[in-house]
Parts: structure tokens; sequence; C-alpha cells
């Protein structure tokens, strides 16, 4: 199947001349189109594409291997798609902690190989929190889940996607604004704003564990997990507060705030993508040969 997608791909490329509208069609990022195209090349051992020219030319390898495959791999494309493809509803349902997740590159890499695995599937993406993402995934409601460790549930599996660690967001003009990095130490009797402990399953649990652990007791100012309401009441000069790398290094703070990792000790904790045996035979098929692809290439997309 590997195979047949670095033909279909080399196919859309030779027809799009474009690798930002063969990507499109596809469904796939540009950096996995363009491993795809030299992957093809390697096996076959010669150069398809004539590079640095607008728009993309073939070589003669590529002309010939174009007019030997372009129309039966259309059968062949459609075909497979019909018989793999089973699911009348082709609708990915993902769920995140926070939007800015599925900007996350080990995210976005999973994604991409799924939409590689179910041709011209939609991706939903949904905010779900802890507890309320799996008991989603129980009832059906989405198909996979990124959250953190640990995930219970005996009908549940998961498998590590990324590391990730609390970060302290802070006005500029905080006096811990000047440091590198922020000591545990530092948020002893210090005002703290979080949103409820499930915007963040598990880093939360990590970092108060942290905090027990070394004596650090903070000031915990709990805010309500809605959009630009944490940025808020930082505005006001409340404190400081602790967010997830994850969805610090997507979001945009404007000039008053400013982020900083947290250290001595550093507190980080894994991101899992979670299924239910009991989903959808497609989407776990389709989940399954991505994870072990991720096994077998050192698991691409990682921070």
């Amino acid at each position: 199947m590997r195979e047949l997608r670095y033909l279909t791909a080399f196919v859309a490329l030779a027809e799009e001349r474009h690798f930002g509208r063969a990507a499109q069609r596809l469904g796939v990022s540009q950096p996995s189109l363009s491993e795809q195209i030299a992957r093809l090349e390697d096996a076959l051992g010669v150069q398809l594409l004539e590079r640095g020219m607008r728009p993309i030319g073939l070589s003669a390898a590529g002309e010939d291997l174009l007019a030997g495959i372009a129309h039966p791999m259309r059968t062949i494309t459609e075909t497979v798609d019909r018989l793999r493809v089973g699911d009348p509803d082709r609708v990915l349902r993902l769920a995140v902690p926070r939007a800015p997740y599925r900007l996350h590159p080990p995210v976005r890499a999973l994604v991409d190989d799924l939409r590689s695995q179910l041709p011209g599937w939609e991706v939903e993406v949904s905010e779900l929190l802890g507890s309320s993402a799996t008991d989603a995934l129980r009832e059906g409601l989405v198909d996979l889940v990124i959250a953190y460790a640990p995930v219970y549930g005996e009908e549940l599996r998961f498998e590590p996607l990324f590391m990730d660690q609390p970060m302290v967001l802070m006005r500029t003009d905080h006096p811990l604004a000047d440091n590198a990095e922020v000591p545990l130490a530092a948020l002893d009797g210090m005002p703290l704003l979080t949103w409820s402990e499930d915007s963040a399953p598990g880093l939360m649990d990590a970092f108060f564990s942290s905090c027990g652990r070394y004596g650090v007791r903070p000031d915990v100012v709990e805010v309500a997990p809605t959009p630009g309401e944490l940025a808020k009441e930082l505005h006001r000069g409340r404190g400081v507060a602790i967010v997830a790398a994850a969805w610090a290094d997507n979001a945009l703070f404007g000039t008053e705030l400013t982020v900083l990792p947290l250290r001595q000790p550093a507190t980080v904790i894994t991101g899992v993508v979670v299924w239910s045996e009991s989903g959808r035979p497609t989407v776990v098929s389709a989940l399954t040969s991505c994870l072990a692809q991720r096994r077998r290439t050192g698991n691409r997309g990682q921070d």
C-alpha cells in the first residue's frame, strides 16, 4: 500500500505541476508530499522531477512513468479506496485540549499521516478537556483524543506522541520576566492563575505534585477555561499563570505578555493519542498503521 501511495502522490504532482496544489489535492502537507516523491525516486533509482523549474517539470523517466501509470492508477486508486475506506461517514473526529494543539508539530504530522491512510476524509477538530474527551471517546462521539498520560479505561488504548512541560506566563513588567527561566521556588506564595485542572489533564497534576514535593505553595486562582480569559486576568496584573508548552508554542501573546520555562526542577510529561478498541474499524486500522510507521521511523514529528 505504501508504494501505491507514492505513485498516487507522483501522479497528483505530475498533473498539478505544483507542490502546494498537489498536497492540497492529496490532503497532506508539502513536506510529506516531498518525502513520498523522494522515496519513490529512491525505490526506482531514477530522478523523476526536473527540480528548480516553474512550473515543476518531469524528467524523461518521469514522463515515461506518468504515461504508463496515469490511467491505470486512477482505476486502481478508485478500487482500493472503495474497498479500504468502507465507512460511509468519512469524517475523522479528533479532540484536543485546546485548538492550538492541532498545529503542534507531532499532532499535525499524525493528522497528515492519517489523511494519507484515509483519502477523501475530512478531519474535524474539537476542543474537549480531560474526562469530557475520554467520555466522548467511549460514547463514539469522537474517534481520537490528544491528552496527557495517564489515561484510564479498560477499553481505551494510547501511545506516546510528544513530550510537554509547564511554562510560566506573565506580564513583561513582572519581576520574574527578566530571568531566562523561572525556578519553582519563586512561585511560593505568588498568585498563580490556572485554567481548571481539566484544561491541561496530567500537566497540572504533575506541576502541583512537584510543588508538594518541594514545599512550594502558590496562591492558586482558577480562571474559567474560555478563550482569552487567562490573558485578560494577567493584563490586569493578577500574578502569573501556568500553561502547557504545547499551547504556548502556538499562542499569540502580544507585546505585554511573555512566557518562560519552569525549571529547578523541570517537570516533563507525555502527550498521548488515545483511541477506543470499540472505535470505527476503518479509523483504528488507519491509526494502527500510522503509529507502526512512526515507530519504524523513530517517532517522526517529535519536538
